[in-house]
């Protein structure tokens, strides 16, 4: 069992910004500047799905109506929808929305990538993480200098559980509250994830 897995990797985001705070749709559109460790993905294996790539229309089928949309609020529920196959993956192992998703210079996005499919090739997998969602704390902003949206979720993490091959379990990670700020990119038809950064509580 590798270690690495108990722990979410965190990813820096450069945010060498200063956004004005306004609001859109009861969203708070300040983005913070988080100090994250950076680190890269150890390894890149190839997946070799059953099934192949999702298209736009059939990602969209699978999101909130509300990720069609071009501005913050479209931003919004795509990254929450892409925090929400975080533990989806390392559950089934189904890369297919989380690889729809993730622009190829996402260093978080191929860290999680290699990670899921290290671990099925163990035979393992993992349930619990499931991570809940602050709707109250939700902060984002479009910026137009560099065309990106920032989105900064809060989030509560539960614990989860590491199963093997052999039918032993061991702990995953043990879950706590943070945060996770996105930058986003809308290619015209949905919005992809350009970077991911990571932030526990104290």
């Amino acid at each position: 069992m590798n270690p690495r897995r108990l722990a979410v990797p965190v990813i820096a985001l450069a945010l060498a910004v200063t956004l004005t705070a306004c609001t859109d749709g009861g969203i708070v559109t300040t983005t913070p500047s988080p100090t994250l460790a950076t680190t890269a993905p150890s390894a890149t294996p190839s997946a070799s799905p059953s099934l192949g790539p999702l298209t736009d229309a059939e990602l969209l089928a699978l999101m909130p109506p509300e990720a069609a949309l071009d501005d913050v609020r479209g931003a919004v529920a795509t990254a929450k929808f892409f925090l929400e196959q975080y533990p989806v993956v390392y559950e089934t192992g189904d890369l297919r929305v989380w690889d729809a998703l993730s622009m190829p210079d996402c260093v978080f996005c191929e860290s999680v990538r290699s990670d899921v499919v290290a671990t099925f090739a163990d035979g393992d997998y993992v349930t619990g993480g499931l991570i809940t969602i602050d709707e109250t704390r939700i902060e984002a902003n479009y910026f137009p200098d560099d065309g990106y949206t920032y989105v900064t979720l809060p989030t509560d993490v539960s614990p989860s559980t590491v199963h093997h091959a052999d039918g032993s379990t061991s702990p995953g990670t043990k879950g706590g509250a943070g945060s996770t700020s996105f930058r986003m990119s809308f290619n015209g038809s949905t919005w992809t994830v350009v970077g991911v950064g990571t932030e526990r509580d104290s």
